[in-house]
């Protein structure tokens, strides 16, 4: 069954990068040779560049292939975990495909330094990461010991029972973050917030699922 999941995953994912890769190519063409490539967090344009960076993110799609089979065949317990990990890359492959068209639009305003573009992209970090998280979270109940997915720590890898409770309570964990980032994400750019209100409440909710489900993790480890 790993074999044929593998399989599976990695022809959709090499297809999926191939597909966005050409796609961004003919883009990019058709892109000036520089571009706006940054912004403050009022989506002020303060810098430009070579219009060759918007290939950036699907070069890195096409290097997801190679790097998940290695990854997925050198865990110990691959087998009991590929539909898991399979799920989880395509998911980030999906979150990466939406990012490198939102910097490609981005690309494509014609902001000059001083310009501000009237599109706020900051809810595609809040919103994007909210669903990435509920979706490894439905999944994140079902992955075994190993030490390529999951909480990886001498506790939960030297106690079997530690881990699948650890595994349980960060996958709910996860699903209620996901769903509130995703809304809290909506009602921020409703609000017009900045992009750095959308950064710091990702970036805190993303520390704080890890560290209270190690906390977790850690009172379980003798359990």
């Amino acid at each position: 069954m790993k074999n044929k999941v593998l399989l599976r995953t990695a022809v959709i994912m090499l297809a999926v990068g191939l597909i966005n890769a050409a796609a961004s190519l003919i883009f990019v063409l058709g892109l000036p040779e520089t571009v706006p490539t940054h912004f403050d967090a009022k989506w002020i344009c303060n810098d430009t560049g070579s219009r060759w960076l918007g290939m950036g993110i699907s070069a890195i799609l096409l290097i997801l292939v190679p790097v998940f089979l290695l990854v997925e065949r050198s865990g110990k317990n691959a087998d009991k975990n590929g539909r898991a990990l399979s799920v989880t890359m395509l998911a980030v492959e999906v979150l990466l495909v939406a990012v490198n068209w939102t910097m490609l639009f981005i690309m494509d305003s014609g902001a000059k330094p001083g310009d501000k573009i009237s599109i706020s992209f900051g809810w595609l970090f809040s919103v994007g990461f909210g669903a990435l998280f509920t979706v490894i979270g439905n999944y994140l109940p079902t992955v075994r010991q190993n030490r390529t997915l999951g909480l990886r720590v001498p506790w939960t890898l030297s106690n079997e029972n530690c881990w699948n409770l650890s595994h349980r309570f960060a996958g709910r964990l996860m699903v209620v973050s996901g769903l509130l980032l995703i809304a809290a994400g909506i009602v921020m750019n409703i609000a017009g917030a900045g992009m750095w209100l959308h950064y710091v409440v990702g970036m805190t909710v993303i520390f704080a699922v890890m560290a209270v489900s190690l906390g977790y993790s850690y009172a379980k480890r003798n359990a």
